[in-house]
């Protein structure tokens, strides 16, 4: 995964899964709240991400490794 200081689309930020800690569950959230600040861009597409997030509502099921083989 790379550093989400170069994330520039909606699905990086989607697919970074302390992101979605951040928005279902308010986990580290002084530290989203501050780096999302620091840029009016990042604040733009951290709010989108945000958005499809609580749309989607989709919740993590952990899966069995019988599962993954498949």
């Amino acid at each position: 995964m790379q550093p989400r200081d170069t994330y520039t689309t909606v699905e990086e930020f989607l697919s970074d899964e302390s992101f979605r800690r951040w928005v279902r569950f308010r986990e580290n959230h002084l530290y989203w709240e501050e780096w999302t600040l620091e840029s009016p861009e990042r604040a733009k597409l951290v709010a989108e991400a945000r958005a499809w997030l609580i749309a989607m509502k989709i919740e993590e099921t952990p899966l069995s490794s019988q599962e993954v083989e498949i």
